[in-house]
């Protein structure tokens, strides 16, 4: 699950940066901050790999 979310985490990334360069602030929510809020909520049900911020 950590390699799937850290894969995950770099592909947004890659994404993200390609549209921050566009410009395309939109599209940057849809496609990095939505996901990574699904992601962290996947994550949440997971008590071993738990986000200390919480």
């Amino acid at each position: 699950v950590c390699l799937s979310i850290n894969m995950w985490f770099l592909i947004c990334i890659q994404i993200s940066s390609l549209l921050f360069f566009t410009h395309s602030y939109f599209y940057h929510f849809l496609l990095f901050a939505l996901p990574m809020e699904l992601a962290f909520n996947y994550i949440d049900d997971f008590p071993f790999i738990k986000l200390s911020t919480r």
